[in-house]
């Protein structure tokens, strides 16, 4: 969501009632949903194995997670083939791809439970909050401190819940 989207949110939300704030929402929900674009999310079932196990190992998120070099050689591949095969099969580079789940899984702690920036950022690998905002702003184009805001501010309102 675009800033500008998420003042809309936020006034949409502080005046009528919670039906109508409900409705307005879920309409500029599904308006951003109907945006995007259908050839990003191609089916797994897709995935050249090698990527694919590369991927689990990924979305694992063990303590002890491969990095590229690592994961090339346990798929057998030279690390630029490797890079440019999973690229082809995913649209992003292994990092990226480790980076991005590393953000959606901020953004459901942001959403859904009242930890810190700072514990989020941390339960989610990154260093400091000044590491993980950046990489936050970079991948979403908007602070975590807004997400977390708004949470916030549904709270207030009676509209969600931890």
């Amino acid at each position: 969501a675009s800033p500008t989207d998420l003042k809309t949110m936020k006034a949409i939300l502080r005046g009528g009632s919670a039906a109508s704030s409900a409705c307005r929402v879920a309409s500029l929900v599904t308006g951003a949903l109907a945006r995007l674009d259908p050839e990003k999310w191609a089916s797994r079932t897709e995935m050249d194995a090698r990527v694919q196990a590369a991927i689990q190992k990924i979305e694992a998120r063990t303590p002890g997670v491969p990095g590229v070099s690592r994961l090339a050689r346990e798929a057998g591949m030279n690390l630029n083939a490797f890079i440019r095969l999973f690229r082809e099969r995913t649209g992003l580079t292994p990092a990226l791809y480790a980076r991005e789940r590393r953000i959606e899984t901020a953004c459901l702690l942001l959403h859904h439970s009242q930890k810190t920036i700072e514990e989020i950022a941390a339960a989610c690998g990154f260093c400091d909050r000044y590491h993980f905002t950046h990489a936050f702003i970079r991948s979403r184009k908007i602070s975590p401190v807004v997400i977390s805001d708004f949470a916030m501010l549904l709270i207030s309102l009676g509209s969600i819940s931890f």
